[in-house]
């Protein structure tokens, strides 16, 4: 198969008027290795950690929560390719899936900015890998009986795109309050 789909059938390297005429598509094709092909390009889909390069596509929206729906719709098409036709998701975002666009979000930022726990620009910091892949601090309030997410707070960069659209949102979110109260 794998020759055949480079170098086409046998009969094109003949002269064309030797070439067959008539109906040439249904000749020697072999469904069950097609399957292989398509299994073959669906699980190297599934492989990929990175859903694309978002660098160019950030600057396209000008707020966060377009990003963060833009990935959940990503995240919702790679989904229904790899699934059965019948346990595709249909309709809009639930939000589960807004929040693991989110996380997914997050988690494309540090591979962006970071090169993992032992990064230079980490230095002094006490960072760790959760279980969902994300990069945390562990902060001196460890032990206070707060949620997960204030103890440990996800680590991201000061000066990336989308993260300046994630400030500017919970500002103006919480009617343009100060950074006291953020």
């Amino acid at each position: 198969m794998s020759l055949r789909w480079w170098e086409g059938p046998q009969w094109l390297t003949e002269l064309p008027d030797f070439w067959r005429h008539g109906n040439i598509l249904n000749e020697d094709i072999d469904e069950d290795e097609i399957e292989k092909e398509k299994l073959k390009s669906m699980k190297s889909l599934a492989n990929t950690e990175n859903i694309i390069q978002c660098n160019r596509i950030y600057s396209f929206f000008s707020k966060y929560q377009q990003i963060v729906r833009l990935v959940g719709w990503m995240l919702l098409f790679k989904h229904n390719c790899l699934c059965a036709k019948e346990e595709r998701t249909r309709g809009e975002l639930t939000s589960s899936e807004f929040h693991k666009a989110e996380l997914k979000l997050v988690l494309m930022i540090q591979h962006e900015s970071f090169e993992g726990e032992n990064d230079k620009k980490l230095k002094g910091l006490v960072v760790f890998v959760e279980e969902d892949k994300i990069l945390r601090v562990k902060t001196q309030i460890v032990n206070r009986r707060d949620k997960e997410d204030f103890r440990k707070p996800m680590l991201l960069p000061s000066n990336h795109e989308v993260v300046l659209k994630l400030i500017e949102h919970y500002h103006k979110k919480n009617l343009h309050c100060g950074l006291q109260i953020l």
